[in-house]
């Protein structure tokens, strides 16, 4: 699978798995708000699978260190609620998340670029083999 198809795989992966969780109904008391808190950390579990599956080197390490946030986040946002405070820091933290997510997974920086082909869009999918016109723009 190209670097490409693994991106794309993995978006329509982690938007699939937002749209069951949005489907989820609970009830608007403790269990179901663990409920529905624990599910969203299952799916992000789910997706730390599949990131490391679909994808390799920085970008790989970036979106686990983004799914690991939201399973942080999604623990705080439990207790928050359990503590009657207001919901909307964690919305906006949520969704600033998932934002960031999917930028991070089809942005790259200058690091992340094989060479300046293709607008900085590339990158390689193992870091230890260098291709020959890497070794030219690395040196």
């Amino acid at each position: 699978m190209n670097d490409w198809t693994s991106r794309i795989t993995t978006a329509l992966a982690f938007g699939l798995m937002q749209w069951a969780h949005s489907s989820i109904i609970v009830s608007n008391d403790p269990e179901g708000l663990l409920i529905y808190h624990g599910s969203a950390a299952l799916f992000d579990l789910t997706a730390l699978y599949l990131v490391s599956e679909l994808l390799s080197g920085q970008l790989a390490r970036d979106l686990n260190v983004l799914t690991l946030a939201s399973i942080c986040l999604n623990s705080m946002g439990w207790a928050a609620y359990m503590l009657y405070l207001d919901p909307d820091w964690y919305d906006s933290a949520m969704t600033l998340l998932i934002i960031v997510s999917y930028l991070r997974l089809f942005l790259t920086w200058s690091g992340d670029a094989i060479s300046h082909h293709g607008g900085r869009l590339f990158r390689p999918r193992d870091n230890r083999s260098c291709q020959s016109h890497q070794k030219e723009a690395i040196t």
